[in-house]
């Protein structure tokens, strides 16, 4: 079943984590398959997906600062690019982090920064550090972080070997 245009719908579901523990909850998606998507990227495996009774979400209705977790569109788009920034400038992640909680004004926003910059430096991948906080950072954005990591570490070993050719010849 899709939704109507401009509408999600919201799906009770049932699923089990990769640790085998049975969660529940509600996901919005513009369809039932979406829906499934949306839990199979979040590596949970679906026992069931409802579409409850309420029906369908008018995202025209949605306040922005209640759709980003509090956090103002514009902030996390400075925040995007600043952090692309210092990712493309090979800046350590952690340090990016801390760096932008020094800079950052808004305090919803720092306060996920910062506690982004805890879990990383525990030694959590950074997406996994993105997707604690499902009501700012969205599925998409946060694959494209895995896809931006996924590419640099395929990349390294090339950038190692053209670095190491270049020093060998010189």
């Amino acid at each position: 079943m899709r939704s109507p245009l401009g509408k999600l719908m919201l799906f009770n579901y049932k699923a089990k984590n990769l640790k085998g523990e049975t969660l529940e909850g509600i996901v919005e998606a513009s369809s039932e398959k979406s829906a499934a998507d949306i839990l199979s990227e979040k590596e949970f495996v679906v026992i069931s997906l409802v579409l409850r009774k309420e029906g369908f979400v008018d995202t025209k209705k949605l306040n922005p600062l209640k759709f980003f977790g509090g956090v103002k569109e514009r902030d996390l788009v400075v925040f995007s690019r600043q952090l692309s920034v210092m990712i493309a400038s090979t800046v350590p992640i952690v340090q990016a982090l801390r760096i932008l909680f020094q800079q950052t004004q808004s305090k919803a926003l720092k306060s996920i920064i910062s506690a982004m910059a805890d879990d990383v430096d525990g030694g959590m991948k950074f997406s996994e550090a993105l997707s604690h906080h499902p009501d700012v950072f969205t599925d998409f954005f946060i694959s494209m972080v895995r896809q931006v990591f996924a590419r640099r570490s395929h990349e390294a070993p090339e950038n190692l070997r053209e670095k190491w050719t270049k020093h060998s010849t010189t």
